[in-house]
């Protein structure tokens, strides 16, 4: 709404003090004291319409040219050295599931999957099922009803959107649970940041 305003504001001046000058100038019978005056209105519109733009659009062009320093990055959660995830010798981590979004990362995900994340996750001893999702809400069907009997955990490729549906398809997994039968524990969950804002990455400010 700001951006909107600021815009109107900038063009209302620059097109209003035209059409002012314009119009007040073709009236040749007013006096010369009523065409300096018009001069003036004229000249004065059209200067606040040039310092408008100029305050409007000086903060976007100093972020531009000089852009702030990134937030520093907090230290990790768990240290490197004792979290046992990268050890291949220790990880208890046999087959995953890759839950991903085709569309995430511009739509490099599919190429990224292949290329980087399949290929290291398989160097470590890690047998890895791709489950692309197909559609708003598909995720979260997956997070649902996918069978997790066999995997040791979830990895999600993607955005926000996507680690949402699937957390909630998990947690409600848990609240249909029938009858009296105990709950069946949900495997760890991982997240491969894909998305335009990764919000959640970002809160965390992670380096690792």
């Amino acid at each position: 709404a700001k951006v909107v305003a600021g815009l109107c504001s900038c063009c209302g001046f620059l097109v209003v003090a035209p059409v002012v000058g314009l119009v007040l100038t073709s009236m040749s019978h007013l006096s010369q004291t009523w065409s300096d005056i018009s001069l003036a209105v004229y000249i004065a519109l059209l200067v606040i319409g040039l310092c408008s733009c100029f305050c409007f659009f000086l903060p976007f062009c100093t972020v531009s040219l000089n852009p702030p320093p990134p937030a520093a990055c907090i230290p990790p959660l768990v240290k490197m050295e004792e979290n046992n995830t990268h050890d291949n010798r220790s990880t208890s981590l046999r087959r995953v599931a890759v839950v991903y979004n085709p569309h995430a990362g511009k739509g490099m995900a599919r190429q990224l999957l292949h290329d980087v994340v399949v290929p290291t996750l398989r160097a470590h001893g890690i047998e890895v099922e791709e489950v692309p999702s197909e559609r708003v809400g598909h995720a979260r069907e997956i997070g649902f009803r996918k069978d997790l009997t066999s995997l040791d955990g979830l990895v999600v490729m993607g955005g926000d959107g996507t680690i949402h549906e699937v957390a909630n398809g998990l947690l409600s997994r848990q609240e249909h649970n029938a009858g009296d039968e105990p709950l069946a524990p949900l495997p760890p969950l991982g997240l491969i940041p894909l998305g335009s804002g990764n919000a959640m990455v970002s809160d965390f400010r992670q380096s690792q």
